[in-house]
């Protein structure tokens, strides 16, 4: 019937929207747990330089200068 058809498609939407909600709040709170103790990204510095330099000791691509 139509009408099992639709309620069907409102209780698929209310599970998406639910999901997207939980994995957005869930992926919020770790990043802000994250910048808050190790921090999310590299200094200025360190990117100017780059990262293969800073992270790794090597140069990742040995370019002409």
């Amino acid at each position: 019937t139509v009408a099992g058809s639709v309620d069907q498609f409102i209780k698929q939407l209310e599970s998406v929207v639910i999901a997207l909600v939980y994995s957005f709040g869930l992926s919020y709170i770790l990043a802000m747990a994250i910048k808050m103790t190790i921090g999310l990204r590299v200094t200025e510095e360190e990117e100017r330089r780059g990262l293969d330099i800073t992270l790794h000791d090597e140069q990742a691509y040995a370019l002409a200068e």
